[in-house]
């Protein structure tokens, strides 16, 4: 069945070219390993995101840790997702070490929308991520957005809550921006749709 959220992207039966999350935690004590949870049970040799080809996919950037590229189904004027090289399931399945990981994305995926946009002045940004169960591909990508949006629907699938009160850090929604992400690992609080 497909979802409203998928962006077309392909399969490919190419081997993964990228390291399971579980390979580089075992080694840190401190950290749970991520792909020991519920929420990363997900075949790296099946992901899509792992075999991330100049052939197969529009890349626009890249360094050692990073890739970005362009959206098959783009929700804004310029829609670009950044991934970790390395597989990491979801947003759900960040701790609070991997705030820099965050950090590193979202300015790999500013730079991008720097030598992509053909804007005069200075468009809106938006970076996040989708909170499980509502995203496409099960490997962690920020959204980097340069508005304004394609439709009504797809400003919906990409809304900011702010959050209600100050005990909270975001609203209740089913995208996290960037900056909260940072806050909410930071806190050690688990990021999820509602409130938190």
């Amino acid at each position: 069945m497909t979802s409203p959220f998928s962006s077309c992207f392909g399969h490919s039966k190419q081997p993964p070219s990228c390291v399971s999350s579980q390979e580089e935690h075992l080694n840190d004590a401190s950290a749970t390993p991520a792909s020991r949870r519920a929420i990363d049970g997900i075949d790296a040799a099946k992901c899509v995101f792992c075999n991330v080809t100049p052939d197969r996919f529009r890349i626009v950037i890249e360094d050692e840790k990073l890739i970005c590229f362009t959206d098959r189904s783009p929700g804004a004027a310029i829609h670009l997702l950044v991934i970790p090289r390395n597989h990491i399931a979801n947003v759900q399945s960040l701790t609070h070490n991997h705030t820099e990981l965050v950090r590193q994305m979202q300015a790999l995926g500013n730079k991008a929308l720097d030598l992509v946009s053909t804007s005069n002045c200075a468009p809106e940004r938006r970076f996040g991520f989708h909170i499980p169960p509502i995203r496409s591909v099960d490997h962690l990508h920020l959204h980097c957005l340069e508005l304004p949006f394609k439709s009504q629907w797809k400003a919906i699938k990409y809304r900011l809550a702010e959050p209600p009160n100050h005990n909270y850090i975001k609203g209740w929604s089913w995208f996290v921006e960037w900056q909260q992400t940072c806050a909410l690992l930071n806190a050690g609080r688990k990021i999820k749709i509602s409130s938190c």
